[in-house]
């Protein structure tokens, strides 16, 4: 490497100008508009001592260092080195360029490659932007800035909180490492990785990253965040819970609107609802969570859509569960499970009390299947149906409209026979989830056939199908 060339530092001004021979060798002792230059380097004080053999000086008293129109170093006092360009200041020192201004209590500075640094902390004023930290570096030439320990960058907006920090005064980005924490009115969030860009408001954490609001909180291997917008995104292992209905939905990618109150998960999405001894499970291709306008939270499952819970099972094309009512409504071709029964119709609505099964409503072309064996099941078919629950379990079906049933009397010595019965309106008692009784209103037609003599024909309603190969189970590799 070619070493760089060596350049003397001249005196250009100086009220006064003597020899002081006291340190034993000849020193040039300046007092009064002290004015020295270097290449492009303009360097004032009040007074000073030249060291010209030495090519160095030691100035005093309102140092100021000028290189070119844009760069101003002040200072109480300055040892600069000539040959290296080498500047050490103390005392009231502030460092200004069109990007920044620096103040601290005392710096080195290479003006030959334009890096400062200090140790003994600084504050950093851009603009808007107020930055402080113990230790920092300085490259003049690339507008950059590290800082370290105790590093806090203070917007009207926000504030970052970090150990290591990278700041760019012309980008405007802010790169950290280690523990972060970024403040502001909506939200707060936390990394050990990541970048802001403080001017589009532009960000992408990682390493731990999470993001606290008062609607929720989301953790995820990297996040992406707008603060314009309100949209932040997550990449691989994300969760968004939601402490006040406690739900927790996890997939591989999410997008959080928070302007908008809306949360979408793809990518093998599942949410639980949390409940003291039985929680819900509800997976599906997409899923959608928001806030309406007076608070409802309404969680939406498309495609493939399926629920899990110990004591009842779903699927269907589409689930809807609102919270404000407890309220969850299954779409196209549903199918629901509960102990040995399955239920299907168009549309299937579930309410829930206290997180407890209360009631179910079946609209249009309602079906109700309880297998008996292999051969043979009661079913139960009309144009709607609402059923009641007790103690989580199915005991009482209301039938409203074009009723059919067939089902297997049985008492302690076996089969009696099997009635098949059409009737408008019925009413279905059970008891640990076997029929106990039926009641037949407005004129019911019917036959009973011996069990060993039922036509196969006549052991099945139009429309029956037993789907028990689509009964959703508990998936073991999702964890809470």
């Amino acid at each position: 490497m070619r070493a760089q060339k060596k350049s003397q530092v001249h005196i250009e001004n100086a009220n006064t100008f003597e020899y002081d021979e006291s340190t034993g060798s000849k020193v040039k002792r300046l007092i009064g508009l002290v004015r020295f230059r270097q290449d492009n380097l303009i360097m004032t004080c009040d007074s000073a001592y030249f060291f010209d053999e030495e090519n160095r000086l030691q100035a005093y008293s309102r140092v100021v260092i000028q290189q070119g129109d844009s760069f101003f170093l002040y200072s109480d006092f300055l040892n600069y080195e000539g040959n290296t360009k080498k500047a050490h200041v103390e005392g009231n020192v502030r460092m200004m360029d069109p990007s920044m201004d620096l103040t601290t209590t005392d710096m080195d500075f290479d003006l030959q490659n334009n890096i400062g640094y200090y140790t003994n902390g600084a504050t950093i004023i851009n603009k808007q932007n107020k930055l402080t930290s113990k230790t920092g570096y300085y490259y003049s030439k690339t507008n950059q800035v590290y800082f370290k320990r105790d590093v806090l960058l203070v917007n009207p907006e926000y504030t970052i909180d970090c150990d290591t920090l990278s700041y760019n005064s012309i980008s405007k980005t802010a790169f950290f490492l280690g523990p972060t924490v970024i403040k502001s009115q909506d939200n707060t969030i936390y990394c050990e990785n990541g970048w802001y860009d403080t001017q589009r408001e532009l960000s992408q954490f990682s390493r731990n990253a999470r993001l606290f609001s008062k609607e929720n909180m989301i953790y995820a291997d990297s996040l992406t965040y707008n603060r314009k917008t309100g949209i932040g995104r997550g990449f691989r292992n994300i969760r968004v819970i939601d402490t006040a209905e406690k739900l927790t939905i996890r997939g591989e990618f999410g997008e959080v609107n928070r302007l908008k109150k809306i949360t979408y998960m793809t990518k093998n999405p599942v949410a639980k609802k949390y409940t003291d001894k039985d929680s819900l499970y509800l997976y599906a291709d997409t899923l959608f969570y928001n806030q309406t306008k007076d608070s409802a939270r309404i969680l939406k499952a498309y495609y493939h859509a399926s629920i899990y819970r110990k004591d009842m099972q779903a699927v269907s094309d589409s689930i809807v569960y609102s919270f404000r009512d407890s309220t969850i409504t299954l779409f196209k071709k549903p199918i629901m499970w509960s102990e040995e029964k399955q239920l299907t119709a168009d549309t299937i609505r579930l309410y829930m009390h206290k997180n407890k099964l209360d009631s179910i409503h079946l609209l249009n072309n309602a079906f109700i299947a309880m297998m008996e064996n292999a051969k043979h099941f009661n079913q139960i078919k009309g144009r709607n149906m609402k059923g009641v629950f007790k103690n989580q379990q199915l005991q009482q079906v209301f039938v409203y409209g074009n009723g059919q049933s067939i089902y297997y009397a049985k008492d302690s010595s076996g089969y009696q026979g099997v009635n098949k019965i059409e009737c408008s309106f019925m009413q279905i008692r059970l008891d640990s989830n076997k029929l106990q009784k039926i009641t037949f209103y407005e004129k019911p037609e019917g036959i009973i056939y011996p069990v060993d003599k039922i036509p196969d024909p006549e052991l099945r309603l139009k429309g029956f199908a037993w789907y028990g190969n689509r009964r959703p189970v508990m998936n073991l590799k999702i964890l809470f």
